[in-house]
């Protein structure tokens, strides 16, 4: 108990200091700001870092385009004389996270500080707030790349995190602090006096300082509760892979002709992309109709243009997800990323052969068969297999000679 009230006595006094030193140490509002502006784009970068070394499975659910293609690969790139690595399922998540939260970071800057700007204006950064706002960054860096440091990679946190756990550290700031900031520098920009930007500010951020210092009271209500805060859940982990299979073991590759028209019917299969084309044809009309040909011709090359991307990027995703795959097939069958040189999963041959058969549009062109089969709470399909493959007569090797069953699943 005597713990909790020291960290709560710390972190009511350290945010009390900026607006004890605004309003009545006449510290300069704008560098100060500035500051906690920063401080949020600095945990969001750490926070993307983190992201990236998580170990555990990714917590997504939807499958995009893409980001989509790898979220449930394993393997990663080693980092040399460490045991981290950077986990391939994690790159698109934080590559599409990282911009994304960046713009937003970037319009709480621009609310909260240019709301703020009688202030700024009235009170500009002098030579000694200068350095007072250089030291404060270089603070807010040291310290929080001491913390992903030591708590993260040294003791091992990274283990036990997924790719949004960890960017939720950084997210969240953005979301709660920033948003503060934002209305306080609005109400700056309406006439109030221009310490309500970063009272604002602070408030936020005493806001997430104490709910840390509460944290294992948070997690118990959560435990207890039937309302999913988040905090007592734990990202699932990965399952553990057998890949020595009994002779003879076959290698099996999907083909490559139905994969890229799997791929082309993929990309243009995306509902945004048909209802955009719609539009510029609608346009095309208007302008044809207008006596604006060139405009017309113009806007069919955009459409054209558009299909032809969308097209490139489901080949790509088909290409992520299956162009470097290989089943190896035994008794059971494992497939293998060739690419991330890492076993993907472990099927029994029982379940493959039990598995659905299935035929897509690119199947039925080239007389190639997908197999569909249930998985480790996940349908894993095994696409576009030439009649007579390994895979298609695992079946009979399950029962061969002895009439057992194949392995079951690992």
């Amino acid at each position: 108990m005597s713990d909790r009230r020291t960290q709560l006595l710390i972190a009511v006094s350290t945010n009390a200091v900026p607006v004890v030193g605004v309003l009545f140490l006449d510290w300069s509002l704008a560098a100060l700001l500035l500051i906690y502006w920063f401080e949020l784009g600095i945990g969001l970068g750490f926070a993307a870092l983190r992201g990236l070394f998580a170990q555990r499975p990714s917590e997504a659910a939807n499958d995009p385009l893409l980001i989509g293609a790898v979220q449930h690969k394993r393997g990663g790139v080693d980092i040399p004389g460490t045991r981290l690595s950077i986990q391939i399922a994690n790159v698109p998540v934080v590559l599409f996270a990282l911009p994304a939260f960046g713009v937003a970071w970037v319009f709480v800057g621009a609310a909260a500080i240019g709301g703020a700007d009688q202030a700024i204006a009235g009170d500009p950064i002098d030579e000694r707030a200068a350095m007072t706002f250089l030291l404060g960054i270089c603070g807010v860096f040291v310290g929080r790349g001491y913390e992903t440091l030591t708590e993260y990679f040294l003791d091992g946190a990274y283990e036990d995190a997924s790719v949004q756990r960890a960017l939720q550290s950084g997210i969240w700031p953005v979301v709660v602090v920033g948003m503060a900031m934002a209305v306080g520098g609005m109400a700056a920009a309406a006439g109030f006096p221009p310490s309500v930007a970063i009272a604002a500010a602070v408030g936020g951020k005493s806001l997430f300082d104490v709910a840390d210092v509460y944290r294992d009271r948070l997690v118990a209500f959560d435990e207890r509760d039937r309302i999913d805060l988040g905090l007592a859940s734990e990202p699932d982990e990965w399952t553990p892979i057998e890949t020595e299979l009994r002779p003879p073991v076959d290698r099996v590759r999907p083909a490559r002709v139905p994969l890229v028209i799997d791929g082309v019917v993929r990309g243009l299969s995306v509902t945004a992309v048909w209802f955009i084309a719609g539009l510029g044809a609608l346009l095309c009309g208007v302008l044809v109709a207008s006596g604006s040909i060139d405009g017309a011709v113009f806007t069919g090359q955009v459409i054209a243009a558009l299909l032809v991307v969308a097209a490139g990027v489901g080949v790509l995703d088909r290409v992520i997800r299956h162009g470097a795959m290989e089943y190896r097939v035994g008794r059971d069958a494992v497939g293998y990323d060739r690419l991330f040189g890492t076993a993907q999963w472990r099927v029994a041959g029982r379940q493959l052969s039990q598995g659905e058969r299935d035929q897509t549009l690119a199947d039925r062109l080239c007389g190639t068969e997908t197999v569909v089969v249930e998985h480790d709470g996940r349908d894993i399909r095994i696409p576009h297999l030439e009649d007579g493959s390994a895979l298609e007569a695992n079946d009979t090797k399950a029962d061969a000679t002895t009439g057992q069953p194949a392995d079951e699943a690992t």
